[in-house]
């Protein structure tokens, strides 16, 4: 190759300052639409938590990106800028769809499924089309799909399903190697998780919690060995061999980081083994098996750098970015602005769920919401003829819940509330058998229907009902939200219905549980399907009456125990 024609390559290479703006606008445009869904990553990576690495993916995908870019290889023999905005500006669109309209549509289960963190890598991948164009975008491919893995919700699914069992197999295995290896004492009572420790005549007990279990560091290797094996040249069956058995290295080296635990506790005593050596060791034995992984990577055919016969790379193989981009710039900083201000309203979602879409709620059959001066939440009544329609793990329990005196209390109605509550594993079967298909066919009398904002993102629905040959209107709100039981995530449907016969008297105060700016748009985007609800006063007297309980149901239920 000439001279001239590898100055040239290597100018054309070469990071110009044109091309570090343009990847600044893209980092600082995500960090403003996605501030505060970055920010639930973010402040995760302190916890002792399997998903504390979440956090820390999107800086591998901004790293794995600059590689790819400053690599030399040839993008798809496309040039038309037109090709750009017709693939970029419909991400941007699916993106604030996501935003704007799904948290209507799909009330709390938007943030159990975390899906701003699935538009995330639409916004950035639709921002990359506008700003550089799609060769430069296709080529830095993999570090937009490995930004997709900072999506919590797979993770959350998976752990709760399989974390308590993965947690058995490590105390299991424990429990075997200190039987050749006598560092501690296996005690076999409870969850079998505690072994005892004797140093001197002192003996003290560990126990291996799931966060000791190994599953942090699995998952940690998962993220950094998936964006390394993005990085390295070699056969994709190679690199699954190789994540294997980093996966099997890294449990194991977990297991060595437990008996040199037990084994510090027994030389020098608990204070040690726990203050001085558990809070790093498991740090310096990842590391140890990254660096041990990455020496191996030959001997798994793979390496880094560029590919075969890469070497003799002409100016005709250089991607270079689109140099009509200043007009881009105004159409992604509408999009950027609009899902900030979007993304800034997802704080309400804290109330019903953690930062990684895990429930925080307790179930209402197990833990009946305690209103402030209300009498307790009675049990009347149960139904099974409905487990055929819901799921034989279901339940469906009626309850009564009455106010105290009307001098006493804001909330306060002439009748008592009855409560239908039906808990189940399957929110598709809850949504399938409806409330209002329920009514509809058993002949009741339904009408002034409307979606109502009930606080912490979930949607409610409102609605006047009158049971077939009965005099008395019930005016009723329902929802579902999601709930931990027994460390599983649970679905229940909650119905409360005041009985009135055209003289019931209710009061509450003027601002009881008024929704933000924010809420108050979702419920306009979400009345589309719904009616305006009802006409005259009294009726709509009782509707704010039941919308202001349910949003005190909503805002005392109790915080189920954590399980992850």
């Amino acid at each position: 190759m000439s001279t001239a024609v590898v100055e040239q390559s290597q100018k054309l290479r070469a990071p110009s300052l044109e091309r570090w703006l343009r990847g600044i606008a893209i980092i600082v445009a995500t960090g403003v639409a996605y501030h505060r869904s970055l920010w639930t990553l973010v402040r995760n990576l302190a916890l002792d938590t399997p998903l504390a690495y979440l956090g820390l993916i999107p800086l591998i995908a901004a790293g794995l990106a600059y590689s790819a870019l400053r690599n030399n290889e040839p993008g798809p023999p496309i040039h038309d800028r037109q090709v750009d905005f017709i693939v970029g500006v419909p991400l941007l669109l699916v993106a604030l769809y996501i935003n704007l309209l799904m948290p209507a549509q799909l009330s709390s289960q938007y943030w159990i499924y975390r899906l701003d963190m699935v538009s995330l890598p639409l916004f950035v991948t639709g921002a990359s089309m506008l700003l550089y164009g799609l060769r430069p975008t296709w080529r830095a491919r993999w570090a937009l799909v490995f930004l997709m893995m900072a999506w919590p919700y797979p993770y959350t699914v998976a752990l709760l399903r399989w974390l308590e069992g993965f947690t058995q197999l490590t105390i299991a295995s424990i429990a075997y190697v200190v039987r050749f290896i006598p560092v501690a004492t296996h005690v076999v009572t409870g969850d079998g998780s505690t072994f005892a420790l004797t140093h001197g005549v002192d003996t003290f007990k560990l126990s291996v919690a799931s966060s000791c279990s190994g599953a942090n560091s699995l998952v940690g290797f998962f993220l950094i060995g998936g964006a390394l094996i993005t990085a390295v040249r070699g056969p994709r069956l190679h690199k699954l061999l190789w994540m294997v058995i980093g996966s099997a290295l890294t449990w194991v080296l977990n297991v060595v980081r437990i008996m040199i635990i037990f084994a510090v506790g027994q030389k020098w005593g608990q204070k040690v083994a726990i203050d001085a050596f558990h809070p790093v060791l498991g740090l310096i034995l990842f590391n140890i098996g990254i660096g041990i992984l990455c020496i191996l990577l030959p001997r798994f055919g793979m390496r880094l750098g560029r590919g075969k016969g890469e070497d003799a790379i002409g100016p005709q193989k250089t991607v270079v970015p689109t140099r009509k981009w200043v007009l881009a710039v105004p159409v992604v900083a509408a999009v950027m602005l609009t899902l900030g201000l979007a993304n800034s309203g997802i704080a309400k979602y804290g109330l019903i769920a953690s930062d990684l879409g895990i429930p925080r709620l307790d179930s209402f059959a197990k833990s009946p919401p305690k209103l402030p001066n209300w009498n307790a939440t009675a049990k009347t009544n149960s139904y099974d003829f409905a487990r055929r329609f819901f799921g034989d793990d279901s339940t469906w329990n009626r309850y009564s819940m009455s106010s105290g005196g009307e001098d006493t209390n804001d909330l306060w109605a002439s009748s008592p509330i009855l409560a239908d509550v039906i808990t189940g594993s399957s929110l598709t079967r809850l949504e399938t058998w409806g409330l209002e298909a329920c009514y509809n066919f058993h002949g009741y009398e339904v009408k002034d229907q409307q979606t109502v904002d009930l606080g912490g993102g979930i949607k409610g629905t409102t609605l006047r009902f009158r049971p077939k040959g009965f005099k008395l209107m019930y005016s009723t709100v329902f929802w579902h939200w999601p709930v931990l039981e027994n460390g599983k995530i649970r679905y229940e449907r909650v119905t409360l219905m005041l009985p009135d016969d055209g003289n019931t008297k209710v009061h509450f105060p003027d601002n009881a549980g008024a929704p933000g700016i924010g809420d108050k748009i979702n419920d306009q985007l979400a009345r589309r399907k719904a009616g305006t609800g009802p006409t005259n006063e009294h009726d709509k007297e009782l509707e704010r009456y039941m919308v202001a309980v349910a949003r005190q149901v909503v805002a005392n239920q109790s915080v189920a125990p954590k399980k992850v």
